[in-house]
């Protein structure tokens, strides 16, 4: 019994097959994240970044009316110095990180929804200061 799960036959399937075909997996080849890791460390670090480079378009495709308004949102709601808004940037960047060893999917990033509604919101806000101060109504 593992007592830590076994994500690593997902991460094993997905770095030696390529995802292809589960007919093609030998499940008994590995028996831990270490030996997916010592058996393809290339490809499982050419996997790890190419799931990381998905995260953008995965977040807009959860939110797209509001992909843009995150876009805009995203540096006021970080550049806002706030010790609690950086320890949640965090906290969510280490849990994109370390399920994009496996995959990302939308499934798999529930947790950023509030966080991102806040961050959409801030979009609104900040693009409608910046208009109305534009307009010289600010």
């Amino acid at each position: 019994m593992n007592l830590f799960g076994e994500n690593y036959r997902n991460v094993a399937f997905q770095v030696l097959t390529g995802g292809k075909d589960w007919r093609l997996f030998r499940q008994d080849s590995v028996h831990s994240l270490a030996d997916v890791i010592r058996a393809a460390p290339q490809a499982f670090f050419a996997n790890w970044v190419a799931s990381l480079a998905k995260f953008p378009g995965i977040v807009a495709e959860m939110f797209k009316p509001f992909g843009a308004l995150a876009m805009l949102g995203l540096p006021v709601w970080i550049l806002r110095r706030d010790r609690r808004r950086a320890t949640l940037a965090l906290a969510l960047a280490a849990l994109v990180v370390v399920v994009a060893v496996a995959w990302l999917e939308e499934r798999m990033l529930l947790p950023v929804l509030p966080v991102a509604a806040f961050v959409i919101a801030e979009g609104i806000e900040g693009s409608l200061a910046m208009l109305m101060r534009w307009r010289g109504l600010a």
